[in-house]
């Protein structure tokens, strides 16, 4: 169990690098956000919180992704969960 626990400290990590990379070489972009099925939210600025109140499943970008039962990109838009 303490090794799958590591494993996934790490890929959360790669994870989390990767979103940052992608964000450093984007002037557009500000946060990117990932969503699991289970609405646990991984997203690249640490420093940030999200909100308390946020509730992904009354999205409709986010019924429609668990709809469709595939990893989803929703078009950029303004979200206002930090």
């Amino acid at each position: 169990m303490r090794i799958f626990k590591t494993q996934m400290n790490n890929l959360k990590k790669d994870i989390i690098d990767d979103l940052n990379t992608y964000v450093d070489s984007r002037n557009d972009i500000i946060n990117i956000v990932l969503i699991t099925q289970e609405g646990k939210a991984l997203y690249n600025n640490a420093n940030l919180e999200l909100k308390d109140d946020i509730q992904f499943e009354d999205y409709d970008w986010y019924q429609k992704a668990k709809q469709e039962e595939k990893f989803t990109v929703s078009n950029s838009h303004i979200q206002r969960l930090f």
